[in-house]
């Protein structure tokens, strides 16, 4: 039993780190596009304003 619940522990470290690394980019990539959002949405409204 002991073994069985090393190996699943060792097994779950990298797919954690891994996972990590996913969430961080999907963070960045969110980031970005709420700031393309913004400058397209201030583009259009100084558009709209000329």
């Amino acid at each position: 039993m002991a073994a069985k619940a090393k190996k699943n522990t060792f097994e779950q470290v990298p797919t954690s780190k891994q996972g990590d690394q996913v969430l961080r980019r999907r963070k960045r990539s969110r980031k970005l596009l709420r700031n393309l959002a913004r400058s397209i949405i201030r583009l259009f409204r100084g558009i709209t304003g000329k």
